[in-house]
């Protein structure tokens, strides 16, 4: 679960990290996402999550089998 306040973001010059976990309720089980950040700006976090959303969705997949 992730939550981020855009209140104020849009405003500031700040970096962030970006990291995913995902958990499977059923296997009590989680793991880390492929799908990281370091020090990404608002921009750069919006472009990465939309240009690379499929290594969430097949992380999740993954979970099925």
């Amino acid at each position: 679960m992730s939550k981020i306040d855009l209140k104020d973001i849009l405003k500031q010059n700040k970096k962030w990290d970006l990291n995913f976990r995902i958990y499977n309720v059923k296997e009590n089980q989680q793991i880390d996402s492929k799908l990281k950040g370091k020090d990404l700006s608002y921009n750069q976090i919006e472009d990465k999550i939309q240009n690379n959303y499929q290594i969430l969705v097949d992380e999740m997949s993954g979970f099925k089998k």
